[in-house]
């Protein structure tokens, strides 16, 4: 039997709210309790491996990774990694590329747990070709940002999904799950 580890998407309402810094948080968190974890950019500009402290790390980004010269346990050897957390993220330094749902599958099949920083906007292509186990929305409370994550969350009901409200300020994170988010954890 194969096992595949669970695989889990944060995007943010809106830009600044916070996601790249929770998948990360999450990431370290999950791996300091003993989970194979890689935290994975699906934003072609994002910045994942500068939240992460990487940004200078030798290793492959988006660009370098191809499934067909290497298995998911040979790219989660050779990614970037810090705190037992491998990362793939986009490189800045060059044009973007595609993402590869394979590629996220592969990793799947290699950590128990996979978390992804999805971008703000323009990916739910991306996720719904990746199949997450469960996918969380973080915002801060502004009446904007609510709205487009009501916006986003109507028609996406195929999977579990979870908003983390952060206060505006930023003094203070707080988190309140909504709907079958409230079930017991994924991970």
């Amino acid at each position: 039997m194969v096992t595949v580890g669970t695989v889990v998407a944060l995007r943010s309402a809106v830009g600044g709210a916070g996601a790249t810094t929770l998948a990360v948080a999450l990431a370290h968190h999950l791996a300091k309790r003993g989970r194979r974890t890689a935290v994975v950019d699906l934003d072609p500009y994002g910045g994942l491996d500068v939240v992460a402290g990487l940004e200078g790390a030798p290793g492959p980004r988006w660009p370098d990774v191809d499934l067909a010269a290497l298995s998911g346990a040979d790219l989660a050897q050779w990614l970037p990694s810090t705190s037992d957390v491998a990362v793939l993220s986009s490189d800045l330094r060059r044009a973007p590329v595609p993402i590869d749902a394979d590629v996220v599958a592969a990793l799947a099949h290699t950590c128990d747990v996979v978390v992804l920083d999805a971008p703000t906007a323009g990916t739910d292509h991306v996720l719904d070709s990746i199949s997450a186990d469960f996918e969380c929305t973080v915002l801060p409370n502004t009446v904007r940002a609510v709205s487009v994550a009501g916006q986003r969350a109507t028609g996406r009901s195929r999977r579990s999904h979870g908003l983390v409200v952060r206060s505006v300020n930023g003094a203070s994170l707080y988190y309140q799950l909504y709907g079958d988010a409230a079930k017991p954890a994924v991970v």
